[in-house]
């Protein structure tokens, strides 16, 4: 996000019985750390997890990690219904969060910016909300604001509170109940109050970005952070001194409560947002660590008023022991110190379960699909629940009465080096009585099951007879090698000829090296990653045996390198872009049984390409994107940043937003940001390009690299045929729906009965209801009767239809299909017919039902048959491009354009863009792109340029100083059009030839 512009000051004190009590009163925290995957989590419980649909984007937050929201449509947060997120799990509340608003225009027909909802749109009525001028769908707009609405019934009205928006702004907005009245406050400060009640008991799930609801609408712009739900009325002094968190530390690394950390594991964090230094403390007693200071460190402060935010335990730390820490921020300027947070984590344990394991035994008491007895009820964890057993005898093994010997074996896949065995004896509500459970036991060992040594003689103590029981006969195996362990039970607790024995637990030392990081079969590994593995128990050293043939370092016969650490750069290897490799690590300690221990082979792929610009560093402070790409107007002076302004390059190209944010953030190909540039060629010199020039000379030869790719989108043109069978063409309009259509419509004409196939392989994302497919229609006015099937961005596939002319619309869509997919529509007399496709092949009806994906409509015998696109949106123009288009019947005519209902929008017209490359001896090249159509299609083309195009011509790819990429014909300038691109992941690639 932009840079943190808070509007409030923080107080150099937090009041700290005020915090403890915040703490006791939150009953949910999304605190939004994770930075991956698709999981936010509830840190406090009683909210529920989070689940990301759509990928919003971990970013920066304004407490640590946050998430981002595009506002294009489809992003949320989905979380289950409760009383928590209801607001009906007290008689009071509060919500609080920081928000950052970025879109705060109306989408039309649609509410803007839902920040949180309860409830899901045409499922029932949302029982309370946060949003941008409204939020809500059916709640009445108040454009400019922030908007607090709760409704106390289904289809009830909503009752509100508001404040004025602060955008690009990082803003805490709480909102409080007191059971009687409903206050906001921004940045600790109330702005509005109403009478109002609790929201009714909708139990709809609780969503975070946007309502998913009617298809999906109202989707939030921006980013969100460190969501609270409490359930009391937080006061004024109360959110204020939560407002000095934003001092504290965060995103701890290992993450709280993580487990199976290497005992070598160093430790990280994100900084408070003051300038300052940090105290660590580290200790295994919470206490000590919660109460310590500088005055009294407790012994658990380990480094004091450093610099850097990582710390390195200065020994190795305990197997299997929590540890608990804490950052405190120390801020330069008045020495105050921000107390961190309690995190914990547990360090890996010294052995670790053997899986799979085989139960054989003597005898079985009974075994049928009534009850079994048999001894996999040892190893199958039948009956326990969190290490606890049950009392039920049919999770057990128990031998036949009188069946001697009495024995129960157990076999590994391999041979292991055993650490422990956990034991649940039996365990059956009347043991006391009964005595069941084993209690003289002979352990033995084999690594061949033929012959058998004995580790000793065991009493194994007497089972409960408690649903509570937890393992409490842990034998210590001595490191002995084994793959067969035999339990020979001379006797029981109850004297007689029958043994039980609950469940097992076999724990072995790890001697080979296991944790690969990367993880076996990762991809996308960084050229720079550096290669991590859990050593085995007695490694002195490392063989690290890496290659691109899979058997050679199977074999070994690749040169190994000798390592003492078990980590290593890959760059170390010179390794190439996009190739999958394999490595195996050897443990070796001369001094050790065995001396030498191969590691299993593990492959990862490597990234295909090094990032030249992705555009997601600029900012609208000073880092601005046209300060590094310099088009017509320059930089300017800009001395709070100590940017001195250049002149511009005299040609027609514009770089970024006339206002803030001036990267693009709605259309970008991945990550949050793309370069918008306009371009002007309707006077002299009749081209328009961009120039970045990089501070430091980029070699463009390393690992492997050739190619030189570029990502471009631009407005789709009004109508452009790039190939027989495939066009381009954009269409805007409110919607094709209800008693009149607005759209572009591009058509041939039918006799009779006829079809027409097309693959829609991108459809502008304006709306989630934008449409573009084919369509059979009877006129060119606005209510025509017709028959369409179209692809949509968020809505799947929908067949449409208007039976009567000027009558209403129907529809019948299939969610969860999205572009690029077929469609085909078929007309047999006055029988319409929608059907889609994911291969062009095997065609299924739309919707559920064939019967609804086939209408009546009564057309005359000579119609119009085309494709169609309609923005759903007036005020944007949407780009669809269509392959594959063909047509049965009697279809005549060229392609014609019809504006139907609305004008409609130019567009891009066909143009070359080029790519100038420059050395540092100031050689350069140019090359144009063949297809003059990829800056008119309205969705993100790829063009790759090889890097010997610029190297044939002299340039030398081992110091580029800059990259100038333009649109025109540079070598004989002729006035041409306007338009506009966007540009984003210039990149080097590495593509096999």
């Amino acid at each position: 996000m932009n840079g943190r512009l808070i509007k409030w000051i923080v107080f150099s004190w937090v009041f700290i019985g005020l915090v403890s009590r915040l703490d006791a009163a939150l009953v949910a925290h999304w605190k939004f750390d994770e930075g991956a995957g698709t999981t936010a989590a509830d840190s406090i419980g009683g909210g529920g997890d989070g689940t990301l649909v759509g990928n919003p984007v971990w970013s920066s937050g304004m407490i640590g990690g946050g998430l981002w929201f595009s506002g294009t449509g489809g992003q949320y947060v989905r979380i289950a219904n409760n009383p928590v997120n209801q607001l009906r799990s007290a008689s009071t509340y509060s919500v609080a969060l920081w928000v950052s608003v970025e879109k705060t225009e109306l989408v039309a027909n649609s509410g803007a910016g839902m920040i949180l909802m309860h409830g899901e749109g045409c499922s029932a009525w949302g029982s309370w909300f946060l949003g941008v001028g409204g939020g809500e769908y059916d709640a009445a707009r108040q454009e400019g604001n922030l908007v607090f609405g709760v409704r106390t019934s289904n289809g009830s009205g909503y009752t509100s509170v508001a404040a004025p928006l602060m955008p690009r702004e990082w803003v805490l907005v709480t909102v409080t109940f007191d059971g009687q009245t409903l206050k906001m406050f921004i940045n600790g400060k109330e702005v509005a109050s109403t009478a109002a009640q609790q929201p009714y008991n909708n139990t709809n799930n609780f969503y975070i970005g946007g309502d998913p609801g009617c298809g999906g609408r109202n989707w939030f712009g921006g980013a969100i952070d460190d969501l609270r739900i409490y359930d009391h009325a937080l006061t004024e002094p109360e959110i204020r001194a939560f407002l000095g968190r934003v001092g504290v530390a965060s995103m701890p690394t290992p993450a709280s409560g993580a487990t199976d950390v290497p005992r070598d594991t160093g430790l990280s964090w994100k900084a408070g947002a003051y300038p300052g230094k940090h105290d660590v403390y580290l200790g295994t007693a919470m206490a000590d660590v919660d109460a310590a200071s500088r005055q009294d460190p407790k012994g658990v402060l380990v480094s004091k008023g450093q610099v850097a935010n990582t710390y390195k335990p200065a020994s190795m730390l305990g197997y299997g022991q929590r540890y608990y820490w804490r950052i405190d921020e120390v801020n330069d300027n008045d020495g105050y110190v921000h107390k961190g947070d309690i995190w914990s984590f547990t360090v890996e344990t010294y052995g670790y379960p053997v899986t799979p394991v085989k139960a054989t035994a003597s005898s079985v008491y009974k075994a049928t699909a009534a009850l079994n007895t048999g001894p996999e009820r040892t190893i199958d964890g039948s009956g326990l629940v969190g290490d606890q057993h049950s009392t039920t005898i049919g999770d057990m093994w128990v031998s036949k009465l009188n069946v001697t010997p009495i024995w129960i074996q157990y076999e590994f896949d391999k041979v292991y080096k055993l650490h422990e065995l956990w034991v649940w004896n039996s365990n059956q509500a009347m043991e006391s009585v009964i005595g069941y459970g084993a209690k003289d036991v002979e352990v033995l060992y084999s690594e061949d099951g033929q012959t058998w040594n004995s580790l000793g003689m065991f009493e194994f103590a007497q089972g409960p007879g408690e649903s509570t029981y937890v393992a409490d006969i842990k034998v210590d195996l001595g490191g002995v090698f084994a793959r067969y362990v035999k339990l020979d039970i001379k006797s029981s607790w109850g004297g007689g000829n029958i043994a039980s024995i609950s469940e097992v637990r076999f724990f072995y030392v790890p001697l080979a090296a296991f944790r690969p990081d990367p993880a076996d079969g990762a991809a996308d590994v960084a050229i720079d990653a550096t290669l991590n593995w859990r050593p085995g128990r007695q490694a002195a050293g490392h063989k690290l045996y890496l290659g691109t043939d899979k058997d050679a370092v199977s074999a070994g016969t690749v040169q190994p390198m000798t390592l003492q650490d078990h980590k290593v750069s890959l760059g170390a290897f010179t390794p190439m872009y996009a190739t999958t490799y394999y490595w195996r690590v050897d443990e070796v300690n001369d001094q050790a049984t065995p001396a030498l221990v191969p590691g299993d082979v593990w492959s990862f792929k490597t990234i295909g390409y090094a990032v030249v610009d992705d555009f997601e560093s600029y900012d609208d402070t000073c880092n601005r994107i046209y300060f590094a790409w310099i088009d017509r107007l320059g930089p300017g002076d800009h001395p709070e940043c100590g940017v001195i302004g250049i002149a511009g390059n005299a040609t027609g190209a514009t770089v970024g937003n006339m206002n803030a944010p001036f990267a693009e953030r709605t259309i970008v190909h991945s990550g949050r940001q793309s370069m918008p540039l306009e371009y002007d060629n309707s006077n002299s010199p009749y081209y328009s390009e961009t120039t970045r020039q990089f501070a430091t000379a980029q070699d463009w030869t390393t690992n492997g690299v050739n190619t030189l790719t570029i990502y471009m989108q631009g407005q789709a043109a009004a109508f452009l045929e790039i190939a027989p069978g495939s066009i381009v063409m954009n269409g805007t309009g409110n919607d094709i729906w209800d008693t009149a259509d607005q759209f572009r419509f591009v058509y041939k004409q039918l006799s009779g009965d006829g079809s027409i196939v097309a693959r829609v392989e991108a459809v502008g994302n304006t709306h989630q209801w934008a449409k573009a497919g084919v369509m059979i229609r009877e006129t060119l006015d606005g209510g025509s009767r017709h028959a369409f099937v179209a692809v949509t961005p968020l809505n799947g596939v929908a067949f449409q239809r208007r039976l009567e002319t000027g009558g209403t619309s129907t529809n019948t869509n299939q969610t969860g299909l999205f572009a690029p997919y077929w469609v085909r529509l078929t007309r047999k007399g006055n029988t319409f017919t929608g059907e889609c496709s994911a291969d062009g092949v095997n065609w299924t009806s739309v919707g559920p039902s064939a019967a609804g994906s086939m209408a009546t409509i009564n057309m005359a015998n000579d119609v119009y048959i085309g494709l169609a696109v309609c923005s759903h949106d007036a005020a944007l123009v949407c780009g669809a491009k269509f392959t594959d288009i063909a047509t049965t019947g009697k279809v005549t005519g060229t392609w014609q354009v019809a504006e139907i209902g609305v004008s409609q929008a130019a567009g891009n017209e066909p143009g070359t863009s080029y790519v100038i490359v420059e050395d540092s001896s100031g050689r350069s090249k140019l090359v144009s792109n063949p297809a003059s159509w990829m800056i008119a299609t309205g969705a993100w083309e790829r063009w790759d340029v090889p890097l010997s195009e610029f190297s044939a011509a002299g340039v030398n790819l081992k110091s580029i100083k800059k990259i100038t990429i333009g649109i025109g014909d540079r070598n004989a300038p002729r006035q041409a059009g306007k338009g506009k691109l966007y540009i984003d992941d210039v990149a080097l690639w590495r593509i096999a030839n």
